[in-house]
Parts: C-alpha cells; sequence; structure tokens
C-alpha cells in the first residue's frame, strides 16, 4: 500500500503529483537491480471515476436498448441482472467489486533497471521519453492498421506510408486535445472515433442534411472546437 512511502517521497512531475521509492535487490545472490515504484493517487481515483462512469453508461444502454445489450460482455461485466426478467421489470446494478478490482494496480507504476546511480526522477523521465516514441509505433499498427502492408509495388507502399504518417500527426493531435480537455478520462482514441463514427449527412442532389447527432457526440465535437452547422 502506501504505507512503502513517506513524506520525502512526494514529488511533481508532468504537472502530476507522484510518490516514488527506490529499493534495490540481489538477483540471484550476484547483480543488484534497483526498483523505482511510483504512485499517482489521483490517477487512481481517476480510474475509479472513469469506470463508473463508463458502467453507467453501459447501465443506461441496457435499459435503453436491452435486446442489443443484454448479451454484451461489458454489460454482463459490470453490471448485475437477471436476463430472465425484461430489464424493464427490474432494477440494474453496478458490479462495484468488479470495478475496484479493475482499478487495483491503476496509478502504479514499477521501473526495473541496474543502474544504481539512476534515482526515480531520472528514471521516470527516461521512462516517459521512451514511452511516447513506442505509443507512436502502437497508434501505426493497431489503431491506424499498418501491422500488415497488403500492397504489391514500391509506389503502393510509399503512398500507404504517406498516408499513415498524415493518420499519425492526425491521431497524435486528437490524442492531444483528448488530454488538454479531459477526454481522455472518459475515451480511449478508438471509443471517440467509435462514436464520432455515428454522424450521418444525406446528400441529396447539392442538399446536404445533418442527421440528428447523439448528445454524447455534440460535447465531443465542443471539445475539439467543432460546431455543427451543415
Amino acid at each position: 500500500g502506501t504505507s512503502l512511502f513517506d513524506s520525502k517521497d512526494i514529488f511533481s512531475h508532468s504537472d502530476k503529483i507522484l510518490q516514488a521509492v527506490s529499493i534495490e535487490k540481489n538477483l540471484n545472490g550476484k547483480q543488484k537491480i534497483i526498483y523505482h515504484v511510483f504512485y499517482n493517487e489521483d490517477k487512481h481515483r481517476d480510474s475509479i471515476r472513469c469506470l463508473v462512469e463508463k458502467t453507467l453508461r453501459l447501465q443506461r444502454s441496457l435499459i435503453e436498448d436491452p435486446d442489443t445489450f443484454i448479451n454484451d460482455n461489458e454489460v454482463k461485466k459490470y453490471l448485475f441482472f437477471n436476463s430472465k426478467i425484461p430489464i424493464k421489470d427490474q432494477k440494474t446494478r453496478l458490479n462495484f467489486d468488479r470495478i475496484e478490482y479493475e482499478a487495483r494496480n491503476k496509478g502504479w507504476l514499477i521501473i526495473a533497471g541496474n543502474d544504481l546511480t539512476l534515482d526515480y526522477k531520472d528514471a521516470i523521465k527516461i521512462y516517459r521519453n521512451k514511452n511516447i516514441v513506442e505509443k507512436a509505433f502502437n497508434n501505426i499498427k493497431n489503431n491506424l492498421y499498418f501491422n500488415r502492408t497488403s500492397v504489391h509495388s514500391d509506389n503502393n507502399l510509399e503512398s500507404k506510408l504517406f498516408i499513415t504518417t498524415i493518420s499519425l500527426i492526425i491521431f497524435s493531435k486528437i490524442h492531444k486535445i483528448m488530454k488538454k480537455t479531459k477526454l481522455s478520462d472518459k475515451y480511449t482514441e478508438k471509443e471517440l472515433l467509435q462514436v464520432l463514427k455515428k454522424i450521418k449527412i444525406n446528400i441529396n442532389n447539392t442538399t446536404k442534411h445533418l442527421q440528428p447527432c447523439t448528445k454524447e457526440a455534440i460535447n465531443i465535437l465542443k471539445s475539439f472546437g467543432i460546431r455543427m452547422v451543415i
């Protein structure tokens, strides 16, 4: 628990208040390893709040459209209800044990290394800089679907690389705005795009008509400084 730390272990990093401690251990009685242990209380608390908000959204979805969501794995995981009784005739409950279990490791970070001269402040700076590069590659592979090139010529490969690079710039901008506006507390990038994906525009000759948007989508677009005018 947090009793691992004391008051002198509190410091600020990237506008976040962290508690930290460094612990040296012998590895197989030969080599020494140093473990830098970090705890972000705000992140742990925010994780619980986000999971509760997510569960409440699932609960609303289940109540509004039970036929679609009654067999949803996320709904089953985070909510208590009887699938044999119509949803409108029962009271669904949040599974707080599951929420606490999911959030148990949130806010904790352990960095292990063999450089005993490195203190925890330097260790987390190196880790964060490395993490930025890894996230970019992860976005290219998983979110921008570049894990397979699926092309048969150098020209097509270059074109795909160009489009992927532009996509990564846009995706990084979305991530930055989400962090700034706290949207990242509620959604992942994929979840946010799934909400916006539902926006439809009907085109009749030269006339465009925007279909009614959900309040959720409108609030997301407002966070990006976009007004829905067509």
